[in-house]
């Protein structure tokens, strides 16, 4: 079993980052129930993708390989990948030392998910080209508005110019100008999650090998309405610089297990 080694930790680095991690959810009533020491698994996997004109490319990146299922959306799978996993480094289970800190917790190896690669490439390469054609349509329009916007600079004040353009105009420039925005960001991300230099014309996801990445897995409930509700939250156990990663409950980990019933159905099992 392939693992990136957890940092080295003292029960006060684990106390405080639980601390920060319970600070949001404790104001919603959430009280601390369990805390284990997940091993979270992972697929590193090549991308190898063809660009606008048929030059073949190849990027590396790692996917989440316990989280993933078959109803996520390409949106929501996207950020299930962890490129800077990668630049850990792997090393054996066996080979490693676990700190006395860490051992007190009970240590949970994730289940790893049937993942269907094929289904993982097809869903991503939709995403990608419905990016390309959102931003080739708006991008034009944007450009006519901005031309008009020149208009500005020949009456004068900016009052003058805010009665010359109407104010529905206005609110469409600005509408349209967070579309392209929300575009454009996702073009970033999909090259920075997949390690590809262009958005591909073609994409083959194939899977390497399988390792592990260190957690702390904090499970949180409360009594509302006669049901007990749960949250999950992840903080990863590796450092970086001289703080801990957070995951709460706005992160994408939790707000998949709360969206898809298969999901909290692993999480469940696991504690």
């Amino acid at each position: 079993m392939y693992v990136v080694p957890p940092s080295k930790v003292t029960k006060k680095d684990i106390e405080m980052v639980i601390q920060k991690a319970l600070k949001n959810v404790r104001e919603e009533g959430y009280k601390l129930v369990d805390v284990s020491f997940l091993w979270m698994p992972y697929f590193r996997v090549e991308c190898i993708y063809q660009d606008e004109i048929g030059i073949s490319e190849q990027g590396e990146t790692s996917l989440n390989a316990m989280l993933y299922s078959d109803v996520l959306s390409s949106e929501d799978l996207m950020v299930l990948f962890r490129p800077k996993f990668l630049k850990y480094g792997f090393k054996m289970l066996r080979e490693i030392r676990i700190e006395e800190s860490l051992r007190k917790y009970r240590e949970i190896e994730g289940s790893v998910a049937d993942v269907d690669f094929r289904k993982v490439s097809g869903k991503l390469l939709t995403l990608i080209k419905n990016i390309k054609e959102s931003l080739a349509e708006l991008k034009p329009k944007l450009e006519t508005e901005q031309d008009f916007g020149v208009a500005r600079l020949f009456v004068g004040s900016r009052y003058a110019y805010e009665r010359l353009t109407s104010k529905l105009h206005r609110e469409g420039f600005e509408a349209l100008e967070k579309e392209v925005a929300h575009y454009r960001s996702m073009e970033i991300l999909i090259k920075l999650f997949l390690d590809l230099d262009v958005l591909p014309q073609t994409l083959q996801i194939r899977k390497k090998e399988e390792f592990y990445f260190p957690y702390l897995l904090i499970r949180v409930e409360k009594e509302e309405e006669g049901e007990t509700q749960r949250k999950y939250l992840f903080v990863e156990l590796v450092k970086q610089g001289k703080i801990f990663k957070k995951f709460y409950e706005d992160s994408i980990f939790t707000r998949l297990i709360e969206n898809y019933k298969e999901l909290q159905q692993i999480m469940e099992n696991l504690t």
